[in-house]
């Protein structure tokens, strides 16, 4: 969800980065123009550059451009913690001198949350974000891709294709398109899901050519390169799975700082020769929960296919169900108890009931999980391991728990804890099989 453009400063925010006597704006044009050309480690550092500029120069838009440039780019490449701290709306360097840096804020908020599996939290900011965009600047794009990603989750097929038929023409991978690989991404999620596999192979390898769409997909997206060639496998397109996986892995060697990119190239390469070590190195590596929860059903259903260890292939299908759930994927969950109802599991029961969010106050998924396993001890790390969630994005859980619930502590907490009656007690997840 990052603007690109041969001048991208003023695609973003009207400046002319080539012209400009701000040094701040300079350095946010010169990131912007390294993200394109997939140089990532170099994007980041001029962001953070252009950051530290801005900092003598309070009444600039560059002040807060320079910050939520480098947080968006930082949730691109699953840095969560650096990104929470640039966005939160409590830290006194956060401010918003126009309508088009507060719709810039709440949209990468709502990224960020929607990245940590809040879809409620995403879709709220998201909606917020895109009124003003659309009232006030070029943004209502990205409020519309952020809504798209929050539906499809949810299994809300209409809205998301409502979404995406208002950022269709942004769809078309035109390489002077500023959102070409987002727009495509999200739009070819949605077809598949509509449409069937079939019906979107073209456009995947288009989007695995290593073009700036290409490139700007795989970079900001780790889940992308695999669901590619799971798609391409499924079609009985292995030219195209096999280039998925070349673009993942070139991409990859050339920013080894960064563990989603590595991840990715992981996921890819194991999907492509069935490889259960390049498949679990994956999922270790993965920091997005989502595409961890992908690594994970991949694994359960290789397993599951060679019909020689059900136990284990249930066991982490049942794993896989567990971090979807804490992702708010509602439509991949679906999916993937079908499977479990395949190998003979017939009672499988949710962590989460659908009625729990109704019965625990307006706690989320994610939340209610949270706050079951503080109440069984956990510290934030500990809880963080289990759910694929840094400790500090639980410690943000936490205090929107107390919030809700009116409690102000972790024994409060676990005082006025109560499970819905008829609703079983969440299993705590399990440890990976040995081999």
């Amino acid at each position: 969800m990052i603007l690109l453009s041969p001048d991208p400063l003023r695609m973003q925010y009207g400046i002319d980065s080539t012209e400009s006597s701000c040094p701040a704006c300079r350095l946010i044009g010169r990131s912007m123009s390294c993200w394109r050309q997939s140089r990532l480690q170099l994007t980041v550092e001029l962001a953070e550059e252009g950051v530290r500029a801005a900092a003598s120069r309070p009444q600039c838009e560059c002040h807060s451009h320079s910050r939520l440039w480098l947080a968006t780019v930082l949730i691109h490449l699953r840095e969560l913690d650096r990104a929470e701290g640039l966005l939160h709306p409590d830290s006194p360097d956060v401010s918003h001198p126009s309508a088009e840096s507060a719709a810039r804020a709440d949209l990468s908020r709502s990224f960020l949350a929607f990245t940590t599996g809040d879809i409620d939290t995403s879709a709220q900011l998201g909606e917020q974000g895109l009124a003003a965009a659309e009232r006030s600047g070029p943004w209502h794009t990205l409020g519309r891709l952020v809504l798209a990603g929050c539906a499809l989750r949810r299994a809300d097929l209409k809205v998301a294709l409502a979404h995406t038929q208002r950022i269709a023409e942004d769809a078309l991978l035109a390489s002077d398109n500023p959102l070409a690989g987002q727009c495509a991404w999200v739009s070819v999620q949605v077809r598949e899901a509509h449409d069937g596999t079939e019906a979107v192979v073209p456009f995947i390898e288009q989007l695995v050519a290593l073009g700036p769409a290409s490139r700007e997909v795989l970079g900001s997206q780790p889940a992308a390169a695999p669901w590619f060639v799971r798609l391409a496998l499924k079609a009985g397109d292995k030219a195209v799975a096999r280039q998925g996986a070349l673009a993942a892995r070139q991409l990859a060697q050339i920013n080894p700082q960064f563990r989603s990119l590595t991840a990715a190239a992981l996921h890819a390469e194991g999907l492509l020769k069935r490889d259960l070590d390049d498949l679990w190195q994956a999922a270790e590596t993965h920091v997005d929960p989502w595409a961890r929860a992908s690594a994970l059903e991949d694994i359960g259903t290789h397993l599951a296919g060679q019909r020689l260890q059900p136990d284990r292939a249930v066991e982490i299908l049942e794993r896989s169900s567990d971090v979807y759930l804490a992702a708010g994927a509602a439509r991949d969950l679906s999916r993937v108890k079908s499977k479990l109802r395949g190998l003979g599991v017939r009672h499988h029961v949710s962590r989460w009931s659908s009625g729990s969010r109704e019965q625990l106050g307006r706690l989320t998924e994610t939340e209610f999980t949270v706050a079951h396993l503080v109440v069984q001890g956990m510290t934030n790390s500990q809880v963080g391991a289990q759910l694929f969630l840094s400790h500090h994005t639980v410690a943000f859980h936490l205090k929107k728990i107390f919030r809700k619930l009116d409690v102000a502590s972790r024994v409060e907490l676990a005082r006025t804890w109560s499970t819905p009656a008829g609703e079983s007690r969440p299993r705590t997840p399990r440890a990976r099989p040995t081999a």
